[in-house]
């Protein structure tokens, strides 16, 4: 630098001084033991995906058996209703037997015309 630019000559020029020696910044190494912060919540996030994972398929799980509780009650009422359907039948058989009709005709005391009795099935 120049004298003159400082503008008062009353001033004591301060040179820059190089220094003689570097000093040498040493890198301070810190070593933490445990878990950072945000390991920490990746692993927490992970878990949690996990765990409503898990949660989705065991109610998916619980649907699917109680639907297959509701089958099995629903088969079961239709053998019954089968069942009773076969045992109608039954007796529209054995009632709706000609002779039968025959008989109870008789006892109410109608009587047959041979010409007008058509009997169909």
């Amino acid at each position: 630098m120049k004298i003159f630019n400082h503008g008062n000559l009353a001033v004591d020029i301060q040179r820059k001084t190089q220094p003689a020696t570097k000093t040498v910044q040493k890198k301070k190494v810190i070593l933490r033991y445990g878990i950072s912060g945000k390991e920490k919540l990746a692993y927490f996030i992970a878990i949690m995906i996990i765990v409503s994972i898990s949660l989705m398929v065991l109610a998916r799980y619980s649907e699917v058996s109680k639907y297959n509780y509701q089958l099995v009650g629903i088969q079961q009422q239709m053998k019954q209703t089968q069942e009773e359907n076969n045992q109608l039948k039954l007796q529209i058989d054995a009632l709706s037997n000609p002779e039968r009709i025959k008989t109870v005709a008789n006892e109410m005391g109608l009587a047959q015309h041979e010409g007008s009795v058509k009997v169909y099935k």
